[in-house]
């Protein structure tokens, strides 16, 4: 019964997943899937000299709803670990749901963009120290500014490179983890 279930379940978003490429075959596609992977690094002077650049991954959905402008809703998670200088051992571990509004600027096969939004980001700091460890969740709001380009492999397929800043704290050792993003990425329009 369940394998009955996940088969109808699958086929079904197969088909209304494929369904707008149908019905608009000949329109441009405008909604798209990325996945981003690259590299956070903390800018914050709270945290900059204590803590080392980590993994970035996200994925997101976004639409263009004009030949300019376009929306974005991803998820995203980001680690950074403290370094030598720090005196506790500390790992601060985000996920975060962010959503941005955008502005493209197409050329050909190339596609410029910028766009600014918010986010809500779950933290998790891990703390070691004299053989004791504590670990703590909370959640925090955010902001985010992104500029990046694309290329199109083909009409559906592209890749690109992503920076973003973002702004937002960790009230557990009550320091702001502001810093950038650079990130790779690879995405599908439909």
């Amino acid at each position: 019964m369940k394998r009955i279930f996940y088969f109808i379940v699958t086929i079904t978003l197969i088909s209304v997943l494929s369904l707008p490429s149908l019905i608009f075959a000949k329109e441009p596609k405008n909604d798209y899937i990325v996945f981003r992977g690259g590299m956070y690094s903390p800018g914050n002077d709270d945290v900059k000299d204590y803590f080392d650049p980590g993994i970035n991954l996200e994925f997101a959905y976004g639409t263009w709803t004009s030949k300019y402008l376009g929306v974005e809703l991803g998820i995203g998670f980001f680690k950074t670990q403290s370094n030598k200088d720090f005196p506790i051992e500390t790992t601060v571990t985000f996920g975060d749901i962010f959503y941005n509004g955008k502005v493209r600027y197409p050329a050909g096969r190339l596609e410029i963009y910028g766009g600014a939004g918010m986010g809500v980001y779950f933290s998790k700091v891990e703390a070691r120290a004299f053989g004791i460890s504590n670990s703590n969740m909370e959640t925090n709001y955010g902001f985010q500014v992104v500029a990046g380009g694309n290329v199109d492999i083909r009409q559906d397929l592209f890749e690109g490179i992503e920076g973003k800043y973002l702004w937002t704290k960790s009230d557990e050792i009550d320091a702001r983890f502001d810093g950038f993003t650079v990130s790779a990425i690879v995405g599908t329009r439909f």
